[in-house]
């Protein structure tokens, strides 16, 4: 039996909030108490403080609701939090958490193993909660005492205890009423996290200090402010005024936009992490070929998305997807045959070779003689993602394909992205503590679904056997070797087949105010993954000091 214990690390989290109007500037200390933090610009707030659906509002999961265990992608480490240990045993079939003593829902009554089985058994009989599918490979979940939770395995499943410790628990005396978990919004959470919800409005929410939170003196930041923004610009405005404390944003300029307006105080730090992607509809023809979506990758030219989009500051990604952090895992064979490069003419010969032409007026026609359109789906309020749509649609109408932008609000693009209502689509890539968890989340097809229906993940709706097959291999052994193995197989058929195109190492937007906090997370001291919009957003907050 292999026992771990990950000491509780000193907690810090991210917070960004926007304010809608000019906000007093004052530095008293009860001023500064409050973080205002700006996670994404979104118009207005709809109430929404349910941990399992896509549609919460940023900080429930994280400074409401916490998980079993922290995960931080930039260094593969994690972190025990609500569980303090756990052991393997029967071949790594059964898993066994032991939960950290002390813990207290935000009501004062006790957090214990069963809610921890009762949110399980709440996934299993509602699917549609269960976003990483952990009833495909979980048999059953117990409680044989208050502070222990033991997991039998169907099989032996390496990435297991990642899924399973990620899930954020609910009280069983709360959620046991909720007819609905999939719709219901949850509009007086129940939490275990250092804060519990202030209050709501559609231009503004807050989260006050949680009085039974279970690290003693924590938060040191008593209230957290999420004031709603309608863009990237009005957001860079505030920024600069010193109204938003902390902000996951991309920032045209940021030396002469944000730190050069109060250079002592105004920081940044970019991660690089894993790519945005262009996703493609595997489901929707052309795109269904896989020859065509690598021509498309051919036909990028990921250095202009990255300098004329991102300012330079997320670097062009390869082909391959696998970000800096873990270039270790990638094998170079795979990495080498990536369609990387920009390419147009070649992406020209290899539609043509599937029977694509060009007909006089330079239009590229599908083999069926019908124009080869494309729509670019991007959320509007993102002025980084508008600008390098507007790019790719500029390179792709080069070889003749009719590409335009089509800009929604983000429920509106979100909806469409989950149910496969589009043919490519902008969008944020899926990361872990190494590649599989990317591959993963992009491949495997339990969490796909018919267009029309929403998928988990995997919205590309890519579906491949041997993607199912080499997935399968890796969880199959805790032996790194083993393990690499599969996972060469993986990248060998993601580049081979290409559901998706990566673009740009995705950046940890991250800017944040020195002169009222402090503690926060660097590049020499990235204690957690830099920003307010990334899982570990808690482990920033709790690290975090009032300036006086």
């Amino acid at each position: 039996m292999k026992k771990y214990v990950i000491p509780l690390a000193a907690a810090s989290i991210f917070a960004l909030a926007g304010c809608g109007t000019a906000a007093n500037t004052t530095t008293t200390a009860a001023a500064q108490s409050t973080l205002n933090v700006v996670i994404y610009p979104q118009g207005s707030w709809s109430e929404n403080f349910n941990p399992f659906s896509p549609n919460a509002l940023g900080g429930t999961v994280g400074f409401l609701y916490e998980p079993l265990e922290q995960f931080i992608n930039l260094s593969g480490k994690s972190v025990n939090w609500l569980a303090k240990g756990y052991s393997w045993s029967n071949n790594n079939t059964v898993l066994t958490l032991h939960l950290r003593s002390g813990v207290k829902w935000s009501n004062g009554t006790p957090f214990t193993a069963k809610d921890v089985v009762f949110t399980l058994n709440l996934m299993k009989r509602f699917p549609g909660i269960d976003s990483n599918a952990v009833w495909s490979f979980l048999r059953s979940v117990s409680a044989p005492n208050a502070s222990t939770v033991v997991f039998t395995l169907n099989k032996p499943n390496a990435s297991a205890f990642y899924y399973l410790t990620s899930i954020t628990p609910v009280p069983q005396s709360v959620w046991s009423k909720v007819k609905n978990p999939v719709t219901y919004t949850n509009t007086n959470p129940v939490v275990t996290g250092p804060y519990i919800l202030g209050k709501f409005n559609p231009q503004d929410y807050t989260f006050q200090k949680n009085s039974h939170y279970w690290q003693p003196g924590k938060p040191k930041v008593s209230t957290l402010s999420f004031p709603a923004y309608t863009s990237n610009s009005s957001v860079d405005l505030a920024l600069s005024k010193g109204f938003v404390d902390w902000a996951a944003l991309f920032t045209p300029d940021i030396q002469k936009t944000y730190v050069a307006t109060n250079p002592k105080s105004h920081k940044y730090w970019f991660g690089q992490g894993a790519p945005v992607m262009l996703f493609l509809n595997n489901a929707v023809y052309p795109l269904s070929s896989s020859s065509v979506r690598t021509a498309l990758s051919y036909a990028i030219d990921r250095s202009q998305v990255s300098n004329q989009g991102e300012y330079g500051y997320e670097k062009p990604a390869t082909a391959l997807g696998i970000p800096p952090g873990q270039a270790s895992y990638a094998d170079p064979t795979a990495l080498s045959q990536a369609p990387s490069s920009y390419h147009p003419n070649k992406a020209v010969r290899m539609l043509k070779a599937l029977g694509f032409t060009i007909n006089s007026g330079g239009q590229m026609l599908m083999p069926n003689g019908k124009p080869f359109q494309i729509s670019l789906l991007v959320v509007s309020s993102y002025s980084d993602w508008v600008q390098d749509v507007t790019v790719i649609a500029s390179e792709l109408k080069k070889i003749g394909i009719d590409a335009t932008v089509k800009p929604l609000q983000y429920s509106a693009y979100y909806s469409d992205l989950q149910n496969g209502s589009y043919s490519a689509a902008i969008g944020w890539s899926y990361s872990g503590p190494n590649p599989f968890y990317y591959f993963n989340f992009g491949m495997n097809s339990l969490y796909s679904a018919p267009i029309g229906k929403p998928a988990s993940s995997n919205v590309e709706r890519f579906h491949s056997s041997k993607a199912n097959q080499y997935l399968a291999s890796y969880n199959s052994t805790t032996n790194p070797a083993a393990q690499q193995q599969a996972l060469n197989k993986l990248e060998t058929l993601w580049v081979q087949q290409m559901p998706s195109i990566p673009l740009v190492w995705g950046a940890y937007w991250n800017e944040y105010n020195t002169g009222k906090f402090s503690g926060w997370p660097t590049p020499t001291n990235p204690y957690t993954d830099p920003g307010p919009n990334d899982a570990a957003q808690e482990l920033t907050v709790l690290h975090l000091t009032p300036k006086k």
